[in-house]
C-alpha cells in the first residue's frame, strides 16, 4: 500500500513540475497518464539501474565528495525523460531544478509515510 501511495505522490510532483512558475518553460507533462508512467519508469531506473552505475561510479563519487551522485541523479531523470514520450526536458537547468525538487519531494514522502 506504501509503495503504490508513493507512486502516486511522485507521479503527482511529475505533473507539478511544468506548474511551477519559474520553471514552467523547462518542462513539458502532457497529461497525469503521462506523469504515472515517468513515476513508474523513474522508479525502475532507481531500482535496476542507479545501483549498478553507483558501484561503477563509486571511485569519482568519493573523489568529488559524494556530488557525483548528485550528477548521476540528473543524468537518471534526464534518461526518463528521453525514454517517456510526452514528458520532455528540453534543458540542463531543467534536468538540474527537477532532479533537485524531486528529490526533495521524495524525501518528504518517504519521511511522511513512515
Amino acid at each position: 500500500m506504501k509503495f503504490i501511495l508513493h507512486s502516486v505522490l511522485i507521479a503527482l510532483t511529475f505533473y507539478a513540475l511544468p506548474h511551477i512558475q519559474y520553471i514552467s518553460d523547462h518542462f513539458r507533462v502532457d497529461d497525469f497518464t503521462t506523469a504515472v508512467i515517468a513515476a513508474v519508469v523513474f522508479g525502475l531506473v532507481n531500482a535496476l539501474v542507479k545501483p549498478i552505475l553507483k558501484v561503477i561510479t563509486l571511485p569519482l563519487t568519493i573523489i568529488t565528495f559524494g556530488l557525483f551522485a548528485f550528477v548521476l541523479n540528473i543524468v537518471l531523470f534526464w534518461a526518463v525523460a528521453w525514454i517517456v514520450p510526452g514528458f520532455d526536458i528540453p534543458t540542463l537547468y531543467g534536468a538540474i531544478i527537477g532532479s533537485v525538487i524531486l528529490s526533495f519531494a521524495d524525501w518528504i514522502i518517504d519521511k511522511l509515510l513512515r
